[in-house]
């Protein structure tokens, strides 16, 4: 399979309740290829794997070729140990995407694993895109949002969180504390359009 080489990087922000993962959940579907590492256990409705990485890998590999939709939950499994095999794994099967709820479990300002890291270096020729979930953006490591070329903003009232994004995306990161639940900003490659999740 040739390689996808319109890969992208989503960073996906927002308080509690804002809307999300409801914005990762609307998405999924309009992608043929994808890995969820589900750490808060939020997702159903299509493959899922608990606590079960050889079968994970067996079915992500039968399918290699072809479509695949896959969660992965880690309830009782070392999660730094699962997130790790994750992200290899999306790596090696290439033309896929890779999406991290609460990313900032793993790779927070502090430190990033090496597989994380790795995959937003170099994980482009692999076909790989990312999106990456997480409540509040400082808590994420910086390399994930130099990385991102879209960002999808959804209500946020702490202070330092909206100068982050205003470092980030610019002044429009003024008018986050003022979107309604569902509401979100959608700032792509400098391009701003909003949107509302509708059920």
């Amino acid at each position: 399979m040739p390689r996808n080489k319109n890969t992208e990087i989503i960073t996906v922000v927002g308080q509690s309740g804002s809307g999300k993962s409801s914005w990762v959940q609307k998405t999924l579907p309009s992608l043929t290829r994808w890995i969820l590492f589900d750490t808060l256990c939020e997702y159903s409705g299509f493959d899922v794997f608990q606590d079960d990485l050889e079968a994970l890998y067996r079915h992500v590999m039968q399918f290699q070729g072809g479509l695949f939709q896959v969660i992965y939950r880690c309830v009782n499994e070392n999660e730094q140990d699962a997130f790790d095999f994750v992200c290899e794994l999306a790596f090696a099967v290439e033309n896929v995407t890779f999406i991290v709820e609460e990313v900032d479990q793993f790779a927070n300002p502090n430190q990033i694993p090496n597989s994380l890291k790795r995959m937003l270096k170099i994980g482009r020729h692999n076909g790989v895109s990312m999106i990456f979930v997480s409540r509040r953006p400082p808590e994420i490591n910086r390399l994930i949002t130099a990385q991102s070329r879209r960002f999808i903003c959804f209500q946020m009232l702490e202070p330092n969180d909206i100068r982050y994004m205003k470092a980030v995306i610019g002044g429009i990161a003024e008018e986050i504390p003022k979107l309604e639940k569902l509401h979100f900003i959608d700032w792509n490659h400098g391009t701003v359009s909003r949107g509302q999740i509708k059920w």
